[in-house]
């Protein structure tokens, strides 16, 4: 079967080939990689949301990474700027990253906008 739309970089569902709605399609391939976001998205459809999760890869003090942060977007089809943040798994990080939330709702937030 072919896919409906064309694979993209750095993002999987449990089959590319499970993206059916423009929408989603063109949300995922927005979503951002590098700046330590570093890890593969995984993208399902979930009715009017799309549910987006990736991982946050921090820094030590010496400049080499050091731990991860998981976190996943929900985020509204019809208004995907309106995308809520939630962390999940280890909290660690945000304990020694305080500014992670703020930084990856900005980061996102403007890659969602172009």
């Amino acid at each position: 079967m072919m896919p409906k739309f064309p694979e993209l970089f750095g993002v999987r569902t449990s089959s590319i080939h499970d993206i059916r709605d423009r929408r989603t399609y063109d949300v995922a391939k927005k979503l951002p990689h590098g700046s330590g976001i570093n890890a593969e998205w995984t993208v399902e459809e979930k009715n009017d949301r799309i549910l987006a999760c990736n991982s946050y890869e921090t820094m030590d003090e010496h400049g080499f990474y050091d731990r991860w942060q998981d976190f996943c977007l929900s985020i509204p089809k019809t208004r995907p700027s309106e995308f809520k943040l939630h962390f999940t798994g280890d909290r660690s990080a945000l304990r020694r990253y305080p500014w992670l939330r703020d930084y990856l709702e900005e980061t996102i937030a403007l890659s969602l906008e172009e």
